[in-house]
């Protein structure tokens, strides 16, 4: 079985994206900062469509949150809860209407 990893999967493009790839029977994992959102699209996808949709929660514009989620998704990965991933498709999008702000990082 293919097994997807995608950012920001549940909402604008990213919904779109894993739609698509759910009606042709890909298993998915959606990280993302919105786990309520997550949860309900990937509740979506599997009643629509059968497939396995895992959520991991991920803010890409904190280092500390990556690294977390890297460790996370090492641990599904290795309890096989997740299936090895064929492709990690880095969708989050960014806002730039506004003032310019820095992470806490720095970035």
């Amino acid at each position: 079985m293919t097994t997807v990893l995608i950012t920001g999967g549940h909402s604008g493009i990213g919904l779109a994206a894993v739609r698509v790839l759910a009606a042709r029977k890909i298993d998915l994992v959606l990280a993302g900062r919105s786990p309520d959102r997550m949860r309900a699209v990937a509740a979506e996808l599997r009643a629509a469509h059968g497939v396995a949709v895992t959520t991991l929660a991920l803010d890409t514009s904190s280092l500390t949150s990556v690294r977390a989620a890297a460790a996370r998704l090492r641990t599904m990965l290795d309890s096989g809860e997740v299936g090895p991933l064929d492709v990690i498709a880095c969708n989050a999008g960014g806002r730039f209407d506004g003032d310019i702000s820095y992470s806490a990082d720095g970035y």
